[in-house]
């Protein structure tokens, strides 16, 4: 149900195919913005973000992961060198921060006010982080943490709306299929 929500407000970051991401004049893929988020969550997560680490959080090849670092590394966001591990630079960690603010107020959005499973929450929050737009952004936070204050009454009843009374079974409870994504991937 939608009892608890934290909604702080969206960060701020620049949209487009190609963005800035909180470094100025540096214009990033969204892969590369995905490469950034997983250095950083392995960071915190153990302190070493290795090649192989990497490239099994993204479930892509090291041939991908090692083009990838290399990039980043010459727009000054990770230091990289073959055979030891991957550390962001502060301007890296502030743009992975961003993405990864980006990627939790959308996943906390579609968990907590629209009721789909973490799972599908997960799946859309990393494609959506990428492309959707700031005042979009600022917008579904201002709405998660409007719900946050209803009476648990009403928040029952915008989850019985979106995903049906009882069963849990409604027109948000399946995702819709990931198309044209292979088990191993280049993202770069």
């Amino acid at each position: 149900m939608l009892s608890v929500l934290n909604f702080p407000a969206a960060p701020r970051v620049a949209v487009g195919r190609q963005r800035a991401v909180g470094v100025s004049d540096v214009e990033l893929t969204s892969s590369m913005e995905d490469y950034l988020e997983a250095v950083l969550g392995l960071q915190c997560e153990g302190g070493a973000a290795r090649v192989r680490d990497i490239a099994g959080r993204l479930d892509v090849s090291m041939s991908a992961v090692t083009a990838a670092m290399r990039t980043l590394a010459d727009r000054g966001l990770v230091h990289y060198d073959p055979y030891r591990q991957v550390t962001l630079t502060e301007p890296g960690r502030r743009a992975a921060e961003e993405i990864t603010d980006r990627h939790q107020v959308l996943r906390r959005f579609l968990t907590k006010v629209l009721g789909l499973s973490p799972a599908v929450a997960e799946a859309n929050a990393c494609r959506m982080e990428h492309v959707v737009d700031n005042a979009v952004l600022d917008r579904l936070a201002a709405f998660g943490r409007f719900v946050a204050q209803w009476p648990p009454v009403m928040q029952k009843q915008l989850n019985d709306s979106l995903v049906g009374p009882r069963t849990g079974a409604g027109p948000v409870a399946k995702a819709a299929p990931r198309v044209g994504r292979s088990r191993k991937r280049s993202r770069g």
